[in-house]
């Protein structure tokens, strides 16, 4: 059996999946099309169409990823092997293909972006490289690399990219913030340092307003440090930026209460700089929360200038003030219910990813103020970058304003648009498991429909509409394996603390439980036709159950393997059912009484197995290879090296004409089992898999596994 030579791609349906622990990860498009960072691939959902496409160029899970200003062009970084390089990648998003790609930092990537104009790509690498590189988009070469903090000053981990000046990069991370300016003429990259006095802070998020005059860093005490950039305004001249403020929220008022000075909130993980000024942010809570500036001033209404603070090498030392300061008012807050690690903004539409890879989805209400009623305020106002007296003569202001009404090209500017007070209604665009998922299977005669169970519990998802349309939860536990009754009333699932449970299809309440049904964990579990179950432990035992109602009764038992059941088969007549141990053994049984029919050895740990209808039996393990054996006496007919890693799990179709498996290589192999070679390959996963299933129909392939991503695939037709 020659291997095939020309092996084709498996054609990638849909997938449910989304790596939420990547902060700054999900970017909304002005289509609203979402990209996001899967595994290791760069997840593209085409909302309007109801499609998702993968970009494949990554070895490794994708760890950075940002898109530029027109959302022409995404920038995605992995992680390297240890003491190897880091591969960056530069995608266009219209054609989703591939137009350029380095790998000089070393090990890893921390951040990274793309300047204005689509000219630069700037990547930040991690602790083990720490170095800030320059990439030349048109050239496609790195044109400068520079030590991003110098030894003593903090660990650089965040990239800012300013939205108009492709020359200005901001850089930060803990007790650090930069400003980089690069001279095309030389490509260097000239560092400039931020006064920031005494005030450390660790910053997880940076935001540049529209108009390149703020820079505002979100911490991880809850407050936000806003720095004036002072921009250069001639060449030469370069003035340093400096600390306008750290504002905190303000306290809401507590009558007979305690008097705090700013109010109590979590660290900040993302953040939004909308054009009227107002922050969205959120934080490691669960929350998203809406905040207005307020303007900094004493008492008797004139802005506060504080003193700057003294320096530890002065004769006379006084601890410096705190320059914090109670300046952001919430206008709203909504809970999500996991940390937020994502958010981004298009028009009046905000998106937002979570720790849990949750997506979900906000409209922004704005209320309009018009411009006159607002100079009428006793405080002094800024419109249009000037500052404006309020004790101006009247007529001179009312001369003005109708001066302004005539004219057409700033009449856009008679009104500020500021956040309603409205709390916005959150919707749940897309959710997915954020934890490994150890199986996943197909309901008897029913292709819509696919249960998963894993870290996070066991979930029923729609094929079409990649909609959850069931949970359940139970906290501390695992649920190793799943099947579904051929009454599809009941889902029967095994968990970490040996228990069986049926739960219900329709409501996910625990119908039936069976305590003690294997010592330490059930790892797989099958049903009949005729509602039996069979199930094996890492006991090492192999159980048949019968199910009447909610009573649950034990008919056979048997322990002859040493090790784990790492899996059943049931052939296709469920007249036999073939366990796989870790102890090196396979074992086909008769059913319903649970007799050994023939045993099955090898050097090897066996991890999935398939009973054929031509009554063949075929094996996967941890050697890599697919062991095909006699249906009689069990004799090695073949022995068809597939990988180098363990192949963790096998499928058949009905007809044996196709086999598929998958393993620890990530990838999915489709089998022409008449000719015994590989046809086509699948890659998307960016760890182990778990476990494969086919549809009834043998159209759909479902994979799960390590990365807690599910892929459909569509299988190849047959010629």
């Amino acid at each position: 059996m020659k291997p095939n030579k020309k092996i084709k791609d498996l054609q990638l349906l849909s997938t449910i999946g989304f790596t939420g622990k990547v902060v700054d990860g999900l970017h909304l498009q002005k289509d609203s099309s979402l990209v996001y960072p899967l595994g290791v691939g760069v997840g593209v959902w085409d909302r309007a169409g109801s499609r998702h496409a993968i970009l494949h160029g990554h070895t490794r899970p994708v760890v950075a990823l940002a898109v530029s200003r027109s959302g022409k062009l995404i920038v995605s970084a992995q992680d390297g092997d240890p003491g190897c390089q880091a591969r960056v990648v530069v995608w266009r998003y219209e054609e989703r293909q591939e137009c350029g790609s380095h790998e000089v930092h070393r090990e890893e990537v921390a951040a990274v972006g793309v300047s204005a104009g689509e000219e630069y790509v700037a990547s930040l690498g991690g602790l083990s490289d720490g170095f800030l590189v320059l990439w030349h988009i048109p050239t496609t070469t790195p044109i400068c690399s520079v030590q991003a903090a110098e030894p003593g000053m903090g660990v650089a981990s965040l990239l800012c990219m300013a939205p108009h000046t492709p020359t200005l990069i901001l850089v930060g991370g803990q007790r650090i913030l930069r400003a980089w300016s690069l001279n095309p003429a030389t490509n260097r990259l000239t560092p400039t340092s931020i006064s920031l006095g005494l005030t450390e802070r660790n910053y997880t998020c940076m935001r540049v307003d529209e108009a390149e005059e703020f820079l505002f860093a979100a911490t991880t005490t809850g407050d936000v440090v806003k720095v004036r950039l002072n921009k250069p305004p001639a060449p030469g001249c370069h003035p340093s930026p400096v600390l306008v403020s750290v504002m905190a929220p303000r306290p809401a008022p507590s009558p007979g209460g305690p008097r705090l000075t700013r109010a109590p909130t979590p660290g900040l993980q993302a953040m939004a700089v909308l054009p009227n000024g107002d922050l969205l942010v959120g934080d490691v809570g669960g929350y998203v929360r809406a905040y207005r500036q307020l303007q900094d001033v004493t008492e008797e209404g004139r802005p506060a200038c504080p003193a700057p603070p003294r320096a530890h090498g002065t004769v006379k030392y006084t601890h410096p003030k705190d320059p914090t300061r109670p300046l952001l008012q919430q206008v709203w807050a909504v809970e999500v219910g996991a940390a937020v690690t994502s958010l981004s903004v298009a028009g009046e539409e905000v998106v937002l990813g979570t720790v849990s890879s949750d997506i979900y989805q906000l409209k922004l209400f704005f209320q309009h103020q018009d411009f006159n009623q607002s100079r009428s305020n006793k405080t002094r106002v800024e419109f249009q970058g000037q500052m404006r007296n309020p004790k101006e003569k009247r007529g001179t202001r009312e001369r003005n304003v109708s001066q302004r009404k005539h004219s057409n090209s700033t009449h856009a500017l008679h009104k500020t648009l500021k956040l309603d007070s409205v709390t916005p209604e959150l919707h749940l665009l897309s959710t997915c498991h954020s934890e490994p998922i150890n199986d996943v299977t197909f309901p008897r005669d029913v292709d819509q429909l696919v249960v998963c169970g894993g870290m996070g519990g066991v979930r029923v998802w729609n094929v079409a509409s990649l909609q959850e349309l069931l949970r359940v939860e139970l906290t501390g536990i695992v649920c190793y394996c799943c099947c579904v009754s051929p009454s599809l009333h009941t889902i029967i699932t095994g968990w970490s603390d040996g228990r069986l449970r049926g739960l219900g299809a329709e409501s996910g309440r625990v119908v039936w439980v069976m305590d003690d049904a294997h010592h330490a964990g059930v790892n797989t579990v099958c049903v009949l036709k005729s509602g039996k179950l069979v199930s094996g432990g890492r006991d090492g035992r192999v159980r048949v159950w019968a199910v009447d109602g909610r009573r649950v009764l034990m008919e056979a038992s048997q322990k002859e393997h040493r090790g784990e059941v790492t899996h059943l088969a049931l052939a296709p007549t469920e007249t036999r059912v073939l366990s796989c141990s870790g102890d090196g053994s396979c074992i086909l049984w008769s059913l319903p009484e649970l007799e050994r029919v023939y045993r099955l050895t090898a050097h090897t740990v066996f991890l999935g197995g398939q009973v054929l209808g031509s009554g063949e039996v075929v094996t996967v393990g941890s050697d890599g290879s697919v062991m095909v054996w006699d249906r009689h006496d069990g004799v090695l007919l073949a022995d068809l090296p597939a990988s180098n890693r363990p192949i963790t799990t096998i499928t058949a179709s009905k007809d044996d004409a196709t086999l598929v498996t998958a393993g620890e290589d990530a990838t999915i192999r489709v089998w022409n089992w008449s000719k015994g070679r590989v046809t086509h390959e699948g890659h998307g996963h960016s760890g182990s898999v778990a476990k494969v299933d086919l549809s009834s129909d043998g159209k759909v392939l479902a994979s799960v596994g390590e990365d807690g991503g599910i892929f459909f695939w569509k299988m190849p037709e047959r010629r």
